[in-house]
């Protein structure tokens, strides 16, 4: 924490004001918040389709579309999901646990436009 502490200070000296971007802690940790978050959906989406793929395989195939309950369990679950992940970005966030809950749902939104753009056709 020292070193940390000293790198803060250092960076927020104005004779190195044009080295301070290089320690912008703040911007690597709202980053890692909001990938933390995000992974934590990826995991937990990820292992409640592998549970449907042994509860329901004839439904839950690769390739098929699903019947809609199905889907709209899937999608229910998924927003669920998002309770947790959010929680993990506000706790590793410390600062503004708000604004990066709003970081999370942003690049969530970005990620899945960028799935559809890439799964059409």
């Amino acid at each position: 924490m020292k070193q940390l502490a000293a790198v803060e200070k250092f960076a927020r000296n104005p004779v190195y004001a044009g080295l301070a971007p290089v320690y912008n802690f703040k911007m690597v940790r709202t980053t890692l918040a909001v990938l933390a978050g995000w992974m934590t959906t990826g995991v937990l989406v990820v292992c409640f389709d592998l549970i449907l793929r042994k509860v329901i395989p004839n439904d839950y195939r690769d390739g098929q579309i699903p019947p809609d309950s199905v889907t709209a369990m899937v999608l229910a679950t998924s927003a669920l999901f998002s309770i947790p992940a959010g929680w993990v970005t506000a706790k590793l966030a410390k600062a503004d646990p708000a604004r990066h809950i709003v970081y999370l749902i942003l690049w969530g939104l970005l990620m899945g436009i960028a799935s559809a753009v890439m799964s059409w056709g």
